[in-house]
C-alpha cells in the first residue's frame, strides 16, 4: 500500500499507505508536485483524503480530495471498485472526506502540476485580524500568489485575574506568509500590502519549502509535546463573521494552551472545493479556516476539552462549519446542521448499499441503519 509509481503526465499513482513526502519526492524528480500538500509530509495519502486534506495552497486548488482523479476502494464484500467523477461517482463522493465509513482506499491517482525551481516566502506581521484579512483577501485573488499561511501569535504581557483564577494573557499578532515562484518577477501586489511590519524574505528550493515545518516538528518531539494529546479544534468561518470571532476567541484563549502547538489561520475561497462531504459555510466567496492545535498532558485534557468545545459551539452559532479531523462529540442535530438533511440521507443510503452490516468506520458519522452515531 505504500507503493509510489513514476508520474505519468499530470498524474501519479500511489498506494493509500504512501506518505505525501514519498509522493512529493517522486514527483519533484521530474519537475512536478501535488497541487495541495499538508504541513506534515509524514501523513499518508489515504489518511488525509478521508478528511479532505487542507493545505496552504487550498485557496487556489481546493482540498487534497479535490485533486484526486481516481480511487480504488475495497468494500466489505471483498470487491475492489474503481471510482472517479465518471465511474461510481456516488461512492467517489462518499470516500473523499467520508472518514472511512464507505470503503477502504487502497490506491489513488493524484493530480500534479509543474513545480517551480525555487520559491520566495515573504513574512509579514499584522496587528489585527481585520488588517490581516483585508490583505489575505486581496492575495487570494492574485494569480501570482501560490501559497498563503497564517498564524495567531501571542506576545505574553503578564498575569491577570479571571473568573478561573490568575491566568497569563497576551497581545496577539498575526503573521502572514506569502509564497510566490522565484522563476517569475515579484508580483506587484506585494508592494500594495499594508502590514504592521515586513519581517523577512526567504528563498529556498521547492522541496525544502514543502518540508519547511520539519524543524518545528523536531523541536516538538525533543520537548515531549509530540507525544502529548492533541485535541485539535478546526473550524471554517464565514468571512463576514471571522474578525469578531477571532477577537472574542483570542481574548479568552490562554496563551500557555499553545505551548507545543499553534493557532492557524487558513484563508480560502469556498468555490475552489467540490468535495461533497467537505462542508464550508457557503458555496461561493471567501471563508477563513481557524485551528486551535494544542499539545495537552493527559492530566489537563478533561479541563481543556470543554473549553475547546465552547469555542467550537460559539463558532457554529456564528455560521461556521467544523473540519472533521477536529470534530468532537456532536449530536444528531449538529450533524444535520453540518451536512444538511438531504445530504445526510444520501450518505445513509450509500452506507446501506455498500456496507449494510456496518463493518466499516467507527460509527462517528451517524450513517448506520439506526441513523445514530456509535457511543
Amino acid at each position: 500500500l505504500d507503493r509510489v509509481d513514476d508520474p505519468q503526465g499530470d498524474r501519479i499513482h500511489c498506494g493509500s499507505g504512501a506518505t505525501w513526502g514519498a509522493v512529493t519526492d517522486r514527483a519533484l524528480a521530474v519537475g512536478l508536485a501535488p497541487s495541495v500538500l499538508p504541513n506534515c509530509l509524514d501523513m499518508t495519502v489515504g489518511g488525509t483524503l478521508s478528511v479532505g486534506g487542507i493545505g496552504i495552497s487550498s485557496f487556489r486548488h481546493g482540498t487534497q480530495a479535490d485533486n484526486v482523479i481516481e480511487l480504488e476502494v475495497a468494500l466489505p464484500d471483498g470487491r475492489l471498485v474503481r471510482t472517479s467523477r465518471e465511474e461510481e461517482p456516488d461512492l467517489f463522493d462518499g470516500i473523499r472526506a467520508g472518514l472511512g465509513e464507505f470503503g477502504v482506499v487502497t490506491h489513488a491517482v493524484i493530480r500534479l502540476e509543474p513545480a517551480p525551481t525555487a520559491v520566495r516566502t515573504h513574512h509579514y506581521l499584522y496587528e489585527s485580524p481585520g488588517a490581516w484579512m483585508r490583505d489575505a483577501l486581496r492575495l487570494m485573488n492574485d494569480q501570482e500568489v501560490s501559497h498563503l499561511e497564517g498564524f495567531c501569535s501571542p506576545c505574553l504581557q503578564g498575569v491577570r485575574a479571571t473568573p478561573l483564577g490568575d491566568m497569563p494573557f497576551a497581545r496577539w499578532f498575526f503573521p502572514l506568509q506569502v509564497t510566490v515562484s522565484s522563476d517569475r518577477e515579484e508580483p506587484r501586489i506585494l508592494d500594495e500590502l499594508d502590514p504592521f511590519e515586513r519581517i523577512h524574505v526567504e528563498e529556498r528550493a521547492c522541496g525544502a519549502f514543502f518540508r519547511r515545518m520539519e524543524p518545528v516538528f523536531d523541536l516538538w518531539r525533543e520537548s515531549g509535546h509530540w507525544g502529548a494529546a492533541h485535541p485539535w479544534t478546526e473550524l471554517i468561518m464565514p468571512w463576514t463573521a471571522a474578525e469578531s470571532f477571532l477577537e472574542d476567541t483570542l481574548e479568552r484563549l490562554p496563551p500557555p494552551l499553545l505551548v507545543g502547538g499553534h493557532a492557524l489561520l487558513w484563508p480560502c475561497l469556498s468555490d475552489t472545493t467540490r468535495v461533497e462531504l467537505f462542508r464550508t459555510p457557503s458555496e461561493t466567496g471567501p471563508v477563513l479556516g481557524f485551528g486551535i492545535l494544542p499539545a495537552v498532558s493527559p492530566e489537563r485534557l478533561a479541563t481543556v476539552l470543554p473549553f475547546l468545545e465552547f469555542i467550537a459551539a460559539d463558532a457554529v452559532s456564528r455560521g461556521a462549519k467544523r473540519y472533521l479531523s477536529g470534530y468532537n462529540g456532536p449530536d444528531a442535530v449538529a450533524w444535520e446542521a453540518h451536512f444538511g438533511r438531504e445530504r445526510l440521507e444520501r450518505m445513509r443510503s450509500l452506507k446501506a448499499r455498500v456496507d449494510p452490516t456496518g463493518s466499516l468506520g467507527s460509527g462517528f458519522l451517524p450513517v448506520r441503519a439506526s441513523g445514530r452515531a456509535a457511543p
